[in-house]
């Protein structure tokens, strides 16, 4: 009997020193097929919530990369 375990691991990058971009290519070097963004600062605005329309495009940006967004964590309240 086999069994195939999938197993999800996950990297935290440092949002100061690196740039989406460069943080998108290098998880998709590792393999990955879905990313956690933690307070995303291209989502950030003045108006305490996020845009649908921004919404949409920020995850097509990382879907344009072969990720997947699977989750924002920490939107404005």
């Amino acid at each position: 009997m086999s069994f195939d375990y999938a197993s999800k691991w996950g990297v935290l990058f440092n949002g100061d020193k690196l740039s989406l971009d460069n943080i998108l290519s290098f998880a998709r070097q590792l393999g990955a097929t879905d990313i956690v963004v933690n307070t995303p600062e291209q989502l950030i605005t003045d108006k305490g919530y996020y845009d649908l329309e921004d919404l949409v495009r920020f995850r097509e940006r990382i879907e344009d990369t072969g990720l997947r967004l699977a989750a924002i964590e920490n939107p404005p309240r």
